[in-house]
């Protein structure tokens, strides 16, 4: 485990913890890539003993608490593995060994089928009915839509599997050696006041330090107990603070922030062409011959070719959906649109509350701040109570 030296915080002494050191085979997995778990079945998680952690303790409690409970006879857990402890992470989840970070279980499970079925319905619809015409008319228009589809998808997955810009918590901060630094690298606070160690070992707001702050936009995070950077805001869905938030999106069941808005803009465009690709290509197949014959004269058809009446209701049922959802997914790529060109987020236009400025889109997303398959090393830290 790596040692820190810390300073004493608001009248309370930093100690080394009298903690059970790993052994050597420990001691050599920090100096190696942890192993890659990739499948999200098979994961382990680190289970503490009467969930003695309530996640409301300063940082290096929680810490300390972890690893006093840490079955020190195992190999060191990994951040995606931890990430469940009260403290350390959010309600966001970390699938697939880490490389996955989407949003929390079960909350906007309606909402995501909801999109996944609004996407891949009408497709299979397309290419398996119209298809065949389309292929014989018009096969530039089946490739374009292939291609469209094939992009979304892609886009699609991007954005709910990419982490959006959480920012690691404290307790997160303090297992990952050097973390913290690029934690006040990226919030703009390195080698400042507000940026050092010694201020995310306070789980309590210092008004002093605030009072500097708040007038260059930082704000404090009262749920994850730091201090939080301009245009940042924290998500109570996810449980999380994410750089530069745009929103929430329970379609996609993640928050879409500075690291995947790129992402979101390229799948609401994507999304529009595909929606239009579709329309046209039914709306062509329904005018050739036997579909239109079969509307002129709709219960001879049923009585029939019942099986030909029916795929052309469907696809006048489905052109009139997609229809509509082309008008709302094009209002809703104007909006952003407007948003890139004015510099702005949604949450800042929807609240009124300016806390920075800049572009949003054409920016560097910079790299992940929480390290979710790097092993973690307990620092030699503990609060002396009084």
């Amino acid at each position: 485990a790596r040692a820190m030296d810390v300073p004493a915080v608001g009248g309370q002494g930093i100690r080394p913890l009298e903690v059970e050191a790993p052994g050597q085979k420990q001691q050599r997995l920090g100096k190696r890539k942890p192993a890659r778990r990739w499948c999200c079945f098979s994961k382990r998680r680190v289970r503490l003993n009467g969930h003695s952690i309530a996640g409301w303790e300063p940082p290096a409690e929680i810490v300390a608490q972890l690893a006093r409970e840490f079955d020190t006879s195992r190999d060191m857990p990994c951040v995606h593995e931890i990430w469940d402890t009260p403290g350390v992470g959010g309600k966001s989840r970390l699938l697939c060994g880490g490389l996955c970070v989407t949003g929390p279980p079960n909350l906007d499970t309606k909402f995501n089928v909801c999109a996944w079925t609004s996407v891949l319905t009408p497709v299979a619809f397309f290419f398996l009915v119209c298809g065949g015409f389309l292929w014989q008319h018009i096969a530039w228009l089946l490739v374009c839509t292939a291609v469209l589809f094939v992009l979304t998808i892609a886009l699609m997955l991007a954005t709910s599997c990419t982490d959006p810009g959480i920012i690691p918590r404290p307790a997160h901060q303090l297992l990952i050696p050097g973390l913290q630094e690029r934690v006040a690298e990226a919030i703009g606070l390195k080698g400042q006041q507000g940026g050092l160690l010694k201020d995310i070992l306070c789980a309590d707001e210092d008004p002093e330090l605030m009072a500097v702050l708040e007038p260059k936009g930082y704000w404090w995070c009262q749920y994850c107990r730091m201090i939080q950077p301009p245009r940042a805001k924290h998500c109570k869905d996810c449980n999380c603070c994410v750089l530069r938030e745009d929103h929430h999106c329970p379609f996609l069941n993640t928050c879409v922030g500075q690291r995947n808005y790129m992402f979101f803009c390229g799948f609401v465009v994507a999304l529009v062409g595909l929606a239009a690709a579709f329309v046209c290509g039914v709306l062509l197949w329904l005018v050739s011959e036997e579909p239109k014959q079969c509307l002129a004269e709709l219960g001879i058809c049923f009585r029939d070719k019942p099986h030909d009446g029916f795929l052309t209701i469907i696809g006048c049922v489905l052109v009139g959906v997609v229809g509509s959802l082309l008008l709302l997914l094009t209002g809703l790529g104007v909006f952003h649109l407007t948003l890139v060109l004015r510099g702005k987020t949604t949450r800042e236009v929807l609240t009124g509350r300016i806390t920075g400025e800049g572009a949003t889109l054409f920016v560097p997303r910079g790299a992940s701040l929480l390290h979710a398959r790097e092993t973690i090393a307990f620092p030699s830290l503990a609060l002396h109570h009084r």
